[in-house]
């Protein structure tokens, strides 16, 4: 180590003893006070700063929601404009209540978006106590309509399923006949007339 690293070394040491003394009462007069009004000062400074960034991460928020929702008008208005068809869309954020509505008085085609009403409609009844998801249904010949690949490939009067498998096909795959047995099985004629009406 050469000597002007030694002093180098020496006035570090002379700094850091003087920090040091500094920040202990027993080490130098008064210091104590000193360390307290600093730690103090810094805390508070601490303390704003995240005020400052919680409050303004409050108030960002409301334009940041709003910014997406423009973003997401803009990418619906796109694929309408370009679609060979009409495009009715319906949207409701359930945190804050915004709405979206493209073409919402437009008469469409019921097709299978009744299964959503069907589905609802079961879950319904759960909450009620009407019965339970894990119930089982037992697969009838008389229930299976064409194109339906996963019902049509079970076995009548053996094979069972509950009625959440039930609805999982109805949905996921979007089976007919698995959609007839659900109607059948835990939907009256005005279940869905009244689903729709209560939203």
């Amino acid at each position: 180590m050469t000597g002007r690293s030694r002093g180098d070394n020496r006035v570090h040491n002379v700094a850091t003893a003087t920090s040091l003394r500094n920040c202990h009462p027993e080490r130098s007069e008064g210091s104590g006070v000193r360390c307290k009004l600093v730690s103090s000062w810094v805390l508070v400074c601490l303390v704003a700063s995240g005020l400052a960034i919680a409050q303004n991460t409050t108030s960002s928020a409301p334009e940041k929601q709003q910014a997406l929702w423009q973003k997401l008008e803009t990418s619906i208005n796109d694929v309408d404009r370009n679609l060979d068809g009409v495009l009715g869309i319906a949207i409701l954020d359930l945190t804050d209540g915004h709405k979206y509505f493209l073409h919402e008085n437009g008469v469409f085609a019921q097709a299978s978006s009744i299964k959503i009403c069907v589905l609802a409609e079961l879950y319904r009844q759960a909450q009620q106590g009407r019965l339970n998801l894990t119930d089982l249904y037992t697969v009838n010949a008389a229930d299976l309509v064409q194109d339906s690949d996963i019902m049509g490939g079970l076995t009548p009067g053996v094979t069972k399923i509950t009625l959440r498998d039930l609805a999982t096909m109805m949905v996921a795959v979007s089976d007919n006949s698995a959609t007839k047995t659900s109607t059948l099985f835990w939907i009256r004629s005005d279940s869905c007339t009244r689903v729709f009406a209560a939203r």
